[in-house]
């Protein structure tokens, strides 16, 4: 079929080529987004970069929670495909639960658990601190050692070293090559031996 008078097969062939790259960079957006979401999860389960305030951790990690879901929603939702609108439209539900049900679970989790600092140890210009992990009334109390660095006013950089649970309190003491872990005057039933070592980094990762 001939194009119509004004329009020639080239102009035609030319959109098609432009939707296509407007396709794609929408594509690479919602990717973005979902690499964003994904990382910020494992952000939370296991901490890189962190407030020195857990108020501010907290706040922060409740509102990108909340948002980064919904604008990978609205992202597909403006790719303009049949198969977008109706994938944006299967996971409306799944999301308008996670919104509303969310909340319940955080509340629960800040009023009944338990992370708080108890001990400090420098280590070149950085700490590894001890922090006492509890989940509830069911469970028994652990502890979790970090090793952080300041690397911007308020703005902690963050390794875990280790868990242990049940645990009640280590002794921790600083070495040339980083920290190591005495059963002298440690209360914790999961540490078993008599040391163990942790080589640290001057800036926790390098």
């Amino acid at each position: 079929m001939r194009p119509p008078i004004g329009r020639s097969r080239g102009y035609y062939l030319r959109v098609r080529t432009e939707d296509q790259a407007t396709l794609l960079h929408q594509l690479r957006n919602v990717g973005a987004l979902l690499a964003a979401t994904a990382l910020f999860f494992v952000q939370v389960r296991h901490p890189v970069v962190i407030s020195s305030s857990r108020v501010v951790n907290e706040a922060i990690g409740c509102a990108l929670a909340f948002i980064l879901p919904w604008l990978v929603l609205v992202r597909i939702s403006f790719l303009w495909r049949w198969w977008a609108r109706a994938l944006a439209i299967v996971l409306v539900l799944p999301l308008l639960l996670y919104t509303f049900v969310a909340p319940f679970f955080m509340l629960i989790l800040t009023n009944s658990s338990v992370f708080d600092r108890f001990a400090e140890t420098e280590w070149k210009r950085s700490a590894v601190r001890q922090y006492r992990v509890n989940g509830g009334a069911t469970t028994d109390f652990g502890v979790e050692i970090r090793h952080e660095r300041a690397i911007l006013p308020g703005v902690l950089i963050v390794r875990t070293l280790d868990t242990f649970y049940p645990c009640h309190s280590l002794k921790v003491v600083s070495t040339s090559e980083g920290v190591q872990i005495e059963d002298d005057r440690s209360d914790c039933e999961s540490f078993s031996g008599q040391r163990r070592s942790y080589r640290l980094k001057r800036f926790v990762y390098f």
